[in-house]
């Protein structure tokens, strides 16, 4: 009898349990291979994934992206390797975050520059049919307190790591869900 891809891949679970690990639910069909594949995924995206991939229709890849929100098209593409526009993507957290404790995550961008980065992102993502999740819904980065839950805004003054500036691409996040962008 000739085993589908997911009955395989349980028989494999089964037979050396130490090299999988429980990983949120999206990536990777919610499992998470330690092997020097998922290193290199994690810092070049799937362009090592080689003939790894799940054929399953219910698979969808994941990516982060905080350091090169900035990237042209043609460089987010290349993390996506064989993936893109064969599987369902999904950025499972993304943003500019010019308040982060990380200043790698805002670095070499211009203040005036950082919303045309931004809508310059989300343009991508909706170019390759990516879903997304922005990252997060707090105060300090798409919103501004859980009084008023008004967006945050990049339109104030903000330096890069500077975690008291309350900046934040919330005011983009819902101009561009509600139609407005």
């Amino acid at each position: 009898m000739k085993r589908s891809g997911n009955q395989a891949q349980a028989d494999e679970l089964q037979k050396d349990p130490a090299q999988v690990a429980p990983r949120s639910a999206g990536q990777c069909g919610g499992w998470q291979r330690l092997s020097p594949i998922v290193d290199a995924a994690e810092e070049s995206g799937w362009t090592t994934i080689g003939n790894h991939i799940i054929n399953d229709p219910n698979i969808m890849y994941s990516l982060h992206v905080y350091d090169h929100v900035a990237d042209p098209p043609q460089v987010q593409d290349v993390k996506w390797g064989p993936i893109l526009h064969h599987y369902p993507i999904y950025y499972g957290e993304w943003a500019f975050l010019p308040n982060a404790n990380i200043p790698a995550h805002c670095k070499s961008i211009p203040h005036d520059q950082a919303p045309q980065i931004v809508e310059n992102f989300l343009n991508y993502m909706a170019s390759r049919g990516a879903n997304w999740t922005a990252w997060q819904f707090d105060p300090g980065h798409l919103i501004q307190n859980y009084t008023t839950f008004a967006p945050t805004t990049l339109n104030v003054p903000w330096t890069c790591g500077d975690t008291t500036s309350g900046a934040g691409m919330g005011e983009i996040i819902k101009q561009y869900l509600t139609g407005q962008a």
